[in-house]
């Protein structure tokens, strides 16, 4: 395997390199974790053998779109392929390693300044979605563009995570109840259209010396706040961080509640993928919605 891999990175970067030595570091649920190298050179490593190509492909194409902005730091891309390793196919993401340290305090402040840059770098013309589906972890997300976010969020998140939950027997509520209650509460909501990242949570992000670096992005365009959601859903960045967003972004009247459902369609992925106390935590939330709303 890590000889055509060694190949592949070879014709894409123009320099001779041989996957000298390898060894497996921490990664995600779907997908296996190397730091390859050689003499001179090293690179990360991403294998799957459950996810699609696409998926690797569309990350691929997230981080570019990132890079884009001109914002915030995110890894090159090396090489996207497939392979096939013991007559079973092996898809890889090779992407440019980083050395990361700890952030601080300065580096935090940089980072919520550059995520209110990259959530400011699209047109208001842009409609709610993306060109087409990619991944939030395994799980595909639909992508369809659409003038409103209401409708957007309430039927391309809320109603297809529950329609998946329903297909593996999973039955927290009846999706159209929910879809039509989410769609009446975000109606009068009318944000600008952002680049988020869409699965920004603190495994996603890290620094190195030039400060602030994101990737293994769901990205789309969508609501700033699901970013900034999703940020306090696992536990709290540092207050640098918010103190330096709200200074260039503030947050609308009303974000509190709408936090609740935003957090929601995570907790509910986690309910399709991991089960258990999600399913539980899921229910407990939706049930507080539609009491208060």
């Amino acid at each position: 395997m890590w000889h055509f891999i060694s190949e592949h990175i070879s014709e894409q970067t123009h320099i001779d390199f041989v996957v000298q030595n390898y060894h497996r570091v921490a990664g995600g649920d779907t997908h296996d974790c190397f730091i390859v190298k050689d003499d001179t050179h090293r690179y990360f490593v991403k294998t799957s053998t459950v996810l699609p190509l696409i998926a690797f492909t569309q990350e691929a194409e997230g981080l570019a779109a990132i890079r884009e902005t001109q914002t915030l730091e995110c890894p090159n891309v090396i090489c996207v392929g497939e392979i096939t390793k013991n007559e079973f196919p092996v898809r890889y993401l090779v992407l440019q390693h980083i050395k990361f340290q700890t952030g601080t305090d300065a580096a935090w402040s940089a980072f919520g300044e550059k995520l209110a840059d990259m959530h400011q770098s699209t047109t208001p013309s842009q409609h709610f979605g993306w060109g087409q589906s990619n991944y939030l972890g395994a799980t595909l997300q639909t992508n369809a563009p659409r003038a409103s976010w209401a409708h957007f969020f309430a039927e391309q998140r809320i109603g297809t995570i529950l329609e998946r939950l329903a297909r593996k027997d999973i039955r927290i509520i009846n999706p159209d109840q929910l879809v039509e209650r989410v769609l009446i509460f975000l109606s009068d909501h009318k944000p600008q259209p952002a680049l988020v990242h869409g699965d920004l949570w603190s495994g996603n992000i890290g620094f190195n010396k030039q400060g602030p670096v994101i990737f293994d992005p769901a990205i789309h365009i969508g609501d700033a706040e699901t970013d900034i959601a999703m940020t306090e859903l696992f536990g709290r960045f540092k207050d640098n961080f918010y103190n330096a967003y709200y200074n260039k972004l503030p947050l609308k009247p009303g974000y509190e509640a709408r936090k609740q459902i935003y957090q929601l369609y995570h907790l509910l992925n986690h309910a399709l993928l991991f089960g258990g106390d999600y399913v539980s935590s899921s229910q407990s939330i939706i049930q507080q919605f539609l009491h208060q709303y």
